[in-house]
C-alpha cells in the first residue's frame, strides 16, 4: 500500500479567540476519508507551547482559548472510526511558552546569546531549548502524559519535531563538555556534544514508548535525513523526508535525500505541502500539477506520501484544500491497489560528501550535479556514504568534493575496484590516490578548456569548451589520457587581462582532462564538472546540428510543441555553458558497459504508465521527464513547466 498521509499543523497563538469553535468531529473524519488519506498526524502540543488534549499532568498548559479541551482525543476517535491512523505530533526544541518560563533552559552560544536557528525577525518561537538541561526531564514527563491522557490504545505513533544538532554552549553544556575534554568555545565541539545529547534522548524516548506501545511508530524530525541519523536508526520505526520544494528545500532536494534514505532499511515517506510557499502559509494553494509531480516522484522513488496542511484556528475545514489533494490521493489509492510490491534496482551509487555533523563547501552542489546528470541519462542509482555497503553496485561515482572525514576511503575504493567495480571521479577525487593518477595540487590556470575528440565528445563541434573553475593538477601514473585541455593565453591577474572575462584558448595543449585505466573505466576528470553543473549546466551545439540551430548561433531551435497537432513554435534556449560528453548516439557515455537483463528495474516500472498525467496509459507524452522508469518518465512538457514554476512565480 502507498501511504497517503496528511501532516496537519496546528501551531495556534493564545491571542486568537475561540480556538476550535467550528470543529465538528464527524465532519473532520469524513473530510479525511474523502481525501483517501491513510493517516493524519494530529497535534498534542505546538510550537507556541500549548496542549490540545486533557492533560492529567499539566492542565495549566492546555490552550487557554480552546473551546474544545479534548480536541486531540476527538480527532483521533473520528479518524479511527473511519480506519485512518492518527500519529500524534509534539514539539521538542521549539516551545515559546516554556522558553519564556525557563530562559535558563535555552541554547546559548559561547558569548551567552540565545541561539535562534531561523534568523528571522521577532516575534517568533524559534529560540532553541537545550536537552542537556532539566527541560529533558520535562519532555519525558510530557510524553508519558500524552500516552496516559489519550490512552495507550489510541496512540498509533509519535512524531517528534525539531530534533536538531545545535552548537549549544549553555552552562549545562559547558560542564558536560569540560568533563569530556571538549572545548565549548569551538562550535564543532559543541555540535559533537549536542549530537551525543540527542542520541541519549532518542534512546530514552524510544525505550519509554516501546515499554508501553509495541505497535506505535516513532520518528524524530530534523528536516533532513542524512548520515547524521545512522547512529540512532534503532530508535526510529520509519523516516519522513521533509522537503517542501517551494520552501527552503527546492525541487532538487527530494531525489537527493530519498536515494540515500532508501538504503537505510526503514520505511520512508516524502513530505511536501499544499502551500504556495512554506509552512504557515494560510489560505494558499500550490498548482495541482506541482502537487501531482511531487507525490508521484515520491512513489517513483519508493516512498509513501505526506502532504503538509495547517488546520485553521477555528477548526474549520477548507474545500479548496480538499479539491487540491483529493484527486492526487485518490489516484494513488487506485494505483496502490494495482501496483505490485517493488524494490529499487540500482547498479550505480554516488558517494556523498555529506558528513554526520559537517559537510565541506560545495558538497550539496556537487551532489546535485551528479544526481541531475544520472537522472537525465536515465540511470538508476542510490546515494551512499563512506560507511555504506557498496557491494550491490557496479559503478561508484566519487564527487569532486570529498567528505570532510576521508580516512580509509582510498582503501575502500581500491577494494571496490579489486572486486570488479568501476569508478568515476573528478577534480578533488584525484587526491585519494586510488585512480592511477598522482595529485599535484591545483592547476595554475584560472580557467582552461577541454578539447572534444573521437573518444569523448565526438558529437560536439571540434573546438575548445571553457571550464569555469581551476581544476586539479595531476600526473598520470599508469593511466591513459582520453581527453586533452587547451590553455589560455594568460590568467586575468595583475595588469594582464583581455575583454570582459577570461582569455581565449591559445591553442597550446595542456595536461589531459580525463584518464582511463583498466579497472577505472571512466577515471577522474580534471575539473569540478559535477559541482559546476547546477549553475552552469547546458548542452553545447552538436556537430550535426541542423539549419535551425546553425542559423541562430545555437541560441534557438525549432521544436514541435504538440507533435500530434503538427504545431511548431520557437523555443528560447540558453547560451551553452559547458560540455556534455556524448557518445555517437547523442547519449552520455556507457558507464557500465551495457545493461544486464533485469538491471534497470528501478522503482515501479509499471508506474511509468499508470502515473501518466493527462495522457493515455502506455502512451509517451510529448516530452519525457528527466528520469527513466524509476523517475516520473511520462509527465508532459507543459505540466513539467507548471510543476517547476509553481511557487516561484505569482501565478
Amino acid at each position: 500500500m502507498i501511504e497517503r498521509q496528511i501532516h496537519l499543523d496546528f501551531h495556534t497563538s493564545p491571542d486568537i479567540p475561540q480556538v476550535a469553535a467550528a470543529f465538528d468531529a464527524a465532519a473532520f473524519g469524513d473530510y479525511y476519508r474523502d481525501l483517501a488519506a491513510t493517516s493524519v498526524t494530529v497535534f498534542a502540543r505546538d510550537h507556541h507551547g500549548y496542549l490540545f488534549f486533557r492533560s492529567q499532568a499539566e492542565p495549566g498548559a492546555m490552550h487557554p482559548t480552546s473551546v474544545v479541551p479534548d480536541l486531540l482525543e476527538q480527532q483521533i476517535a473520528a479518524l479511527h472510526e473511519r480506519g485512518i491512523r492518527a500519529p500524534i505530533y509534539t514539539t521538542v526544541q521549539w516551545d515559546h511558552r516554556t522558553a519564556l518560563a525557563h530562559p535558563e533552559w535555552l541554547c546559548r552560544d559561547a558569548d551567552g546569546r540565545v541561539i535562534n536557528t531561523q534568523d528571522v525577525p521577532a516575534p517568533n518561537f524559534y529560540d532553541s531549548l537545550c536537552l542537556n538541561t532539566p527541560y529533558r526531564d520535562y519532555l519525558l514527563a510530557h510524553i508519558a502524559d500524552i500516552i496516559q491522557s489519550v490512552g495507550p490504545a489510541n496512540v498509533d505513533g509519535l512524531f517528534f519535531d525539531i530534533v536538531n544538532v545545535v552548537p549549544c554552549a549553555c552552562p549545562s553544556c559547558q560542564e558536560t563538555m569540560a568533563a569530556a575534554g571538549l572545548d565549548w568555545h569551538d562550535p564543532a565541539a559543541c555540535r559533537q556534544n549536542c549530537a551525543a545529547v540527542l542520541a541519549a534522548f532518542k534512546d530514552e524516548v524510544a525505550a519509554l514508548i516501546r515499554r508501553q506501545l509495541s505497535h506505535a511508530t516513532i520518528f524524530f524530525n530534523a528536516s533532513h535525513v542524512g548520515p547524521g541519523q545512522e547512529a540512532t536508526l534503532a530508535d526510529y520505526t520509519q523516516l519522513e523526508i521533509e522537503s517542501l520544494p517551494n520552501g527552503a528545500w527546492g525541487y532538487d532536494n527530494f531525489s537527493r535525500v530519498a536515494r540515500y534514505t532508501r538504503t537505510l532499511g526503514l520505511p520512508y515517506l516524502g513530505m511536501t505541502g499544499k502551500f504556495h510557499t512554506y509552512w504557515g502559509d494560510f489560505h494558499s494553494l500550490k498548482r495541482p500539477a506541482a502537487l501531482e509531480f511531487e507525490c508521484f516522484q515520491m512513489v517513483s522513488l519508493g516512498a509513501g506520501c505526506s502532504i503538509g496542511d495547517q488546520l485553521l484556528p477555528s477548526g474549520a475545514l477548507l474545500a479548496g484544500t480538499k479539491a487540491l489533494i483529493a484527486p492526487v490521493y485518490r489516484r494513488l489509492k487506485a494505483l496502490s491497489e494495482r501496483l505490485p510490491q517493488t524494490t529499487a534496482v540500482a547498479p550505480i551509487a554516488i558517494l556523498t560528501a555529506e558528513g554526520a555533523l559537517t559537510s565541506p563547501a560545495g558538497a550539496a552542489s556537487a551532489l546535485t550535479g551528479a544526481v541531475r546528470l544520472l537522472e537525465q541519462a536515465h540511470q538508476q542509482f542510490d546515494i551512499v556514504d563512506a560507511t555504506s555497503d557498496w557491494t550491490p553496485y557496479r559503478l561508484l561515482v566519487v564527487l569532486d568534493v570529498l567528505p570532510a572525514e576521508s580516512t580509509g576511503l582510498a582503501a575502500k575504493i581500491k577494494a571496490f575496484i579489486a572486486a570488479g567495480g568501476k569508478v568515476l571521479g573528478c577534480d578533488h577525487a584525484a587526491e585519494l590516490g586510488a585512480f592511477g593518477v598522482d595529485y599535484a595540487g591545483r592547476s595554475p590556470w584560472q580557467r582552461d578548456f577541454i578539447q572534444p575528440n573521437a573518444v569523448l565528445g565526438r558529437q560536439l563541434v571540434a573546438e575548445p569548451f571553457v571550464m569555469y573553475e581551476t581544476g586539479a593538477a595531476v600526473a598520470a601514473a599508469g593511466a591513459e589520457p582520453v581527453l586533452e585541455t587547451r590553455v589560455p593565453y594568460f590568467n586575468r591577474e595583475g595588469t594582464t587581462f583581455t575583454s570582459h572575462q577570461h582569455a581565449p584558448s591559445s591553442g597550446v595543449a595542456g595536461v589531459p582532462a580525463a584518464w582511463r585505466t583498466g579497472a577505472v573505466r571512466h577515471p577522474p576528470a580534471l575539473h569540478a564538472v559535477l559541482r559546476l553543473r547546477p549553475g552552469l549546466g547546458g548542452k553545447p551545439l552538436p556537430r550535426r546540428a541542423g539549419a535551425a540551430g546553425a542559423g541562430t548561433g545555437g541560441r534557438h531551435r525549432l521544436a514541435r510543441h504538440r507533435p500530434s497537432r503538427g504545431a511548431t513554435r520557437r523555443q528560447r534556449r540558453p547560451v551553452p555553458a559547458r560540455v556534455e560528453l556524448l557518445d555517437s548516439k547523442n547519449r552520455p557515455p556507457d558507464l557500465l558497459g551495457g545493461p544486464e537483463p533485469g538491471a534497470w528495474g528501478g522503482h515501479h516500472r509499471a508506474a511509468g504508465r499508470l502515473l501518466a498525467s493527462r495522457h493515455r496509459p502506455g502512451r509517451r507524452s510529448p516530452g519525457r521527464h528527466r528520469g527513466g522508469s524509476g523517475q516520473l518518465g511520462w509527465i508532459g512538457r507543459s505540466e513539467r513547466r507548471r510543476a517547476g514554476w509553481a511557487g516561484r512565480r505569482g501565478v
